[in-house]
């Protein structure tokens, strides 16, 4: 069995344990133990997360460093009907202005 994550691991040994199948780790046995592990986890994991938005944030501004953008602007409008409106035969109408910049390849 592949397991992508440690918790994942954690979970399936305690699962095993609460049905019988299998031992409880020492490490698992006391609720102060199975705490700081799962901090430790949790700590882990958003250290990943915030590593993984800053790479995306510093590709994205190294690409666009070399790609220069050229402003268009757009009109959009949307329709739609509301229900009190729909009843009384009248649209909805919302219209919006949206900035698309168009890079270079």
């Amino acid at each position: 069995m592949h397991y992508t994550r440690y918790a994942d691991v954690v979970v399936h040994r305690l699962l095993a344990a609460a049905i019988g199948v299998g031992p409880l780790p020492p490490q698992l046995e006391h609720k102060g133990g199975l705490h700081d592990l799962a901090e430790n986890m949790n700590r882990r994991h958003r250290s990943a997360q915030l590593a993984g938005r800053a790479s995306v944030q510093l590709h994205t501004q190294l690409y666009f460093k070399d790609h220069p953008a050229v402003n268009e602007k757009v009109h959009v409008k949307l329709q739609g009907r509301r229900r009190r409106e729909e009843e009384e035969g009248r649209s909805c109408c919302c219209c919006f202005n949206v900035l698309v910049l168009v890079h270079s390849s």
